[in-house]
């Protein structure tokens, strides 16, 4: 038997402890609580632009409704996990990038993981862009990124200061609204780095400690501790946007921290970029999603 695993990506609305409200397809039906066993998993994408996607959904690999696919939407006033729907719930409300045309890697992902296991995988995405690990390590977090709800912002008991405080806000308002998730929530995804490369030495030289703060922090205030697994996916070669020598540190960073917190792992897909030399295009993209899939029914 294998424990349950959850894909945590970001966008549907969840109900009480004992049952979640899903849609599928044009109907709403309840499914049952999570069972103690099973395939499920419960993955979170997070990070900058790139963990966004910023490619046109007419080059995705999917569209549509994917089957055993599902995405939390916490804009909502009563949050639900809602059946991927390509170009219509898989962006983010949360940054001004992420837009109903574009897509990530979760397209690819959550079909995959959906066809290997044949239930349900959840997800919850959350990406800030143009945001390094240093500018958002100050005592109050940066509530912009939830202007467009609210009801999030304004819910001051789960107002958390440090490092990418919006983030750690977020996951905690997913766990109180969500309660399976402070069990079942086994990945998070992380995409993020290109600031810190292209900032200043002061960013990226100071990229480990901040990276390893946030991880320590992000897997204390989500009481799951070293059980939640981070995959950091490395910068890629073809990002010729990106400052060499930045790239570098960050890249090494990452190694460094896989190798010294327990269940962090890396991978160095070097998916292809799009003109500005930074931001993947589809054929990229792709390339992430399937070492991100690897690695993650590799462990």
């Amino acid at each position: 038997m294998k424990l349950n695993k959850i894909v945590f990506l970001l966008l549907c609305p969840l109900l009480s402890f004992g049952q979640i409200n899903i849609v599928r397809r044009s109907t709403v039906t309840t499914y049952p609580q999570y069972p103690e066993v099973g395939t499920q998993k419960f993955i979170g994408l997070f990070g900058q632009s790139n963990a966004c996607g910023i490619v046109n959904v007419s080059s995705a690999p999917y569209s549509g409704l994917i089957d055993n696919a599902y995405i939390l939407n916490l804009c909502l006033s009563t949050p639900v996990f809602q059946q991927l729907n390509v170009g219509t719930n898989n962006w983010l409300y949360l940054s001004s990038v992420c837009a109903t045309t574009d897509y990530g890697i979760e397209v690819q992902l959550m079909h995959d993981l959906g066809v290997l296991y044949g239930q349900p995988q959840y997800m919850l995405k959350y990406g800030y862009t143009g945001t390094s690990m240093a500018n958002t390590s100050g005592t109050t977090p940066n509530w912009n990124v939830f202007a467009a709800n609210q009801t999030i912002v304004n819910d001051a008991r789960f107002e958390i200061p440090g490092l990418y405080g919006t983030a750690l806000n977020y996951l905690n308002i997913a766990q109180n609204r969500i309660p399976v998730l402070n069990k079942k929530l086994e990945w998070i995804v992380w995409m993020q780095g290109e600031q810190d490369a292209n900032g200043g030495s002061t960013l990226y030289n100071n990229y480990q400690t901040n990276l390893t703060d946030f991880i320590n922090t992000f897997r204390t205030q989500s009481h799951l501790g070293t059980n939640l697994k981070f995959l950091l996916v490395q910068l890629s070669s073809n990002q010729t946007g990106i400052n060499a020598t930045g790239k570098t540190a960050v890249n090494t960073a990452m190694t460094n921290i896989a190798g010294s917190l327990t269940n962090v792992f890396t991978v160095s897909p070097n998916g292809t970029v799009q003109g500005d030399g930074i931001h993947y295009d589809a054929a990229g993209l792709a390339t992430v999603a399937t070492s991100v899939y690897n690695t993650i029914i590799a462990n």
